[in-house]
């Protein structure tokens, strides 16, 4: 928090010899009203209305209760308010008489500063009985008088002089845990050291509310896939109603008077353009293009009026570094969005400067980090995938998912050729999607050719059980299959798009923010890609995949049809070429079993891996740009 102003007065030592007294006295500015001690930083009591005492352990940064005596508003002091060693012995007392020695002033003609400090009559913070809070500040309705007044040794010379202040408070406040309210919490949150401490938290905007399906809240309302000539969801793209931004007071006109007209208010912060800092193509879905982090607007998300144009151009928008009038802000204050992650803890700075006459003479700032959420940017991953979530129905089997599975294989595909030298594992991912495919395919002929012998009425009951059985088994492991693939797209598909729209950073931060998001294992995987060790890094990811993802569900089966795994893994062949399949990995014995992770994981480390490793060196992306189903043969399982 920032109080203002800080005005410098410069005595003029005019009678040189010693034994000069100094008078500084406070006056209101309809006339002398005497000196007054209320301001006196030495006479501040702790406390709470109704017995209620603030709570011992509040959050670093937090206002400690404290309230004043009576209702000075000015202090003056012979130190600025940061300095190191600044004490009570530095405070100016009204109507006490100083000696120009005293103030510095040692010589003719040599000058001193003194700093003035402004604050409310009454100013503290009240704490509630749970632990919120509420800001009580009374501001004063006329300008103050800070009047020095010196007097020779002969008590006839005399000299004097006045400054006019109006002390104003500047208190620029973040709804930053979006609870509803500005509470002593969002106030403590504001300071931060960058690259330490967050300071305030705001979670990027990259989610659906609305479910209007591929357009992110960040880039809902404002046309843009029509503007690019694409009908995708055109008639959704409006502003969501589920969605809210963080509130931000700065109390505009408060504090105005008689000088609103006079008054302007400018923000200035890492800004994003709604419409033009955002880019849509049919492949790549939205992205943040302009480099700009947040923005800030004069309505709440839902606000069906919300406009992406700039206020001074009749929307919605606070451009940065713009300066507006008072009458033209709302009242009711202003909404902070997030739209791309930070590179580093509080790297946002939201300044708040008011201008009288075009001078800035009071500011106020709040340290923030733009974090990302493993829910947005799964949310982002399915938009670029064209995947409704809502029809993504694993226990529907896999001809009501088919256009799903498929969908997940493409965009394993388009995400790894756009980042080829860092998404090794997707590649990969793609490659294995063609044996997974050609499974499925067979698995679907097996249950028509099984349905059609439990029709046959001249069946024995013994092949009747048989077939039973088998046909369990067959539709088991086709709904497995896909509930596979949606957990791990669902794990690693928003890993890969956080990685490539902001960095390693961004995980750093999120994992500062929600640890559980990022396990020590993911952060490993991505610390080691950015570190420039794609190799391992990306290797990393299949012990994950493998292990942590899909043993649950092999577990599953295998505590449905025993050693069935080990029937299936005679049948599944390698999605690479020339590749080993399952059966003949050396080590893995009589029984290699399919369902079991250490057999796969030999599988993969032995064969797989070190072999699409030199596939890549040699043809990089030709395989992985062919259809499914084009690769292999038929395969019942994939290790990917």
């Amino acid at each position: 928090m920032c109080h203002a102003p800080r005005q410098r007065h410069h005595p003029n030592a005019r009678a040189a010899r010693a034994r000069e007294r100094l008078a500084l006295a406070r006056e209101d500015a309809g006339g002398r009203a005497g000196c007054s001690e209320r301001s006196d930083p030495r006479r501040m009591w702790r406390g709470h209305p109704d017995g209620v005492q603030a709570p011992a352990d509040r959050l670093p940064g937090m206002h400690d209760g404290y309230d004043f005596e009576a209702s000075g508003n000015l202090r003056l002091w012979k130190a600025e308010g940061d300095s190191a060693g600044r004490s009570l012995e530095h405070y100016i007392q009204p109507a006490e008489e100083y000696s120009l020695q005293d103030l510095g002033l040692e010589e003719a003609g040599s000058t001193v500063k003194l700093y003035l400090e402004a604050l409310g009559n009454t100013s503290s913070w009240w704490f509630g009985p749970n632990n919120d809070s509420t800001w009580q500040w009374n501001n004063p309705t006329s300008p103050q008088a800070i009047s020095v007044h010196a007097e020779h040794e002969d008590l006839r010379t005399q000299i004097g002089d006045s400054v006019l202040v109006k002390p104003m408070l500047v208190d620029l406040r973040i709804d930053s845990d979006n609870d509803g309210t500005l509470s002593l919490r969002d106030e403590a949150l504001e300071q931060a050291e960058p690259g330490i401490a967050p300071g305030a938290w705001w979670v990027i905007n990259n989610d659906d509310s609305d479910s209007d399906l591929w357009v992110p809240d960040y880039a809902d309302g404002y046309g843009l896939a029509a503007a690019k000539g694409t009908a995708v969801n055109a008639e959704a793209d409006q502003v969501s109603n589920e969605d809210e931004f963080y509130k931000i007071s700065t109390d505009f006109t408060r504090y105005a008077g008689n000088d609103a007209e006079r008054l302007k208010v400018r923000f200035n912060y890492d800004a994003n353009d709604p419409i033009a800092g955002v880019q849509f193509d049919g492949t790549q879905g939205y992205r943040i293009v302009d480099g700009g982090l947040i923005r800030i607007w004069t309505t709440d998300a839902a606000d069906p009026g919300r406009d992406g144009r700039k206020l001074q151009d009749g929307g919605s928008v606070i451009e940065s570094g713009y300066a507006y009038s008072v009458s033209d802000l709302p009242a009711a204050g202003l909404y902070l969005e997030s739209v791309a992650s930070s590179g580093s803890l509080a790297d946002l700075d939201v300044l708040v400067e008011y201008l009288l006459d075009g001078v800035v003479f009071a500011s106020d700032r709040v340290a923030g980090t733009s974090v990302a959420s493993k829910a947005g940017f799964t949310t982002q991953a399915l938009q670029r995938a064209r995947i409704n979530p809502d029809t993504w129905a694993p226990l529907a089997g896999f001809p009501f998912n088919q256009n799903t599975v498929q969908a997940v294989y493409d965009y394993y595909r388009d995400t790894y050729l756009a980042n080829q030298d860092d998404f090794v594992w997707l590649g990969m991912a793609r490659m294995a999607g063609g044996a997974v495919w050609d499974g499925l395919i067979t698995g679907e002929q097996a249950i028509t050719l099984l349905r059609a012998a439990l029709a046959n009425p001249l069946q024995t009951w013994q092949d009747r059980l048989g077939n039973l059985y088998a046909l369990e088994i067959a539709e088991r492991q086709q709904v497995m299959f896909v509930e596979m693939q949606k957990a791990i797209f669902e794990d690693l598909a928003w890993q890969h798009e956080l990685y490539a729209d902001a960095g390693y950073a961004a995980f750093e931060i999120l994992r500062t923010h929600t640890p559980k998001d990022v396990p020590s294992d993911v952060d490993t995987v991505w610390k080691q890609i950015d570190a420039g060790d794609v190799v391992r890094g990306n290797f990393a990811l299949v012990p994950r995949e493998q292990n942590y993802i899909l043993q649950p569900y092999w577990d599953q089966f295998t505590a449905a049809f025993g050693m069935q795994g080990v029937v299936i893994g005679q049948g599944t062949r390698s999605p690479l070429p020339n590749g080993l399949p399952f059966a003949s990995t050396p080590g893995l014995g009589l029984f290699p079993n399919v369902a079991w992770w250490p057999d796969r994981e030999r599988w993969i480390e032995l064969d797989m891996w070190p072999k699409w490793l030199d596939y890549i060196k040699r043809e990089r992306a030709d395989l992985v740009k062919a259809g499914l189903g084009t690769q292999l043969g038929p395969a019942f399982v994939s290790p990917i």
